[in-house]
């Protein structure tokens, strides 16, 4: 939430969404930067939306990329090899003859994450 600098209201308003967030004491929201995600810290979602109250920006860990304040898994057969990755770009196909497994489970950080040849594991070449 934030309070519109010399506003006398008791109420505070809404940040707005996941390209903004709003630290404690803030007159306005404040864009969250290139690779950074925005969080609620403390876990407030309201009747404007779940986005709607952050009040912190993280830096994307390695193996994700984060645009407008979302964080997104590198997809299956690509890895993410630097934190505060900002595009779909940033991950970089598998090194041939390994699988770069994501969803559900952790996104890839190597380009050789997991052998392929094993009889459960098959990989395209």
């Amino acid at each position: 939430y934030f309070c519109p600098e010399g506003s006398v209201s008791s109420r505070q308003t809404p940040c707005g969404n996941s390209t903004v967030y709003c630290p404690q004491r803030s007159s306005l929201p404040v864009l969250v930067e290139k690779g950074y995600y925005t969080i609620s810290s403390i876990g407030i979602i309201n009747e404007a939306g779940p986005n709607a109250t952050h009040d912190m920006q993280i830096e994307c860990e390695i193996g994700y990329y984060c645009v407008d304040g979302i964080k997104y898994s590198c997809p299956g057969g690509t890895f993410g090899e630097f934190s505060a990755a900002s595009d779909l770009s940033d991950c970089k196909p598998c090194q041939e003859g390994f699988f770069c497994p994501s969803y559900p489970g952790p996104p890839s950080t190597r380009a050789d994450q997991a052998a392929c040849g094993e009889s459960y594991l098959y990989c395209p070449s």
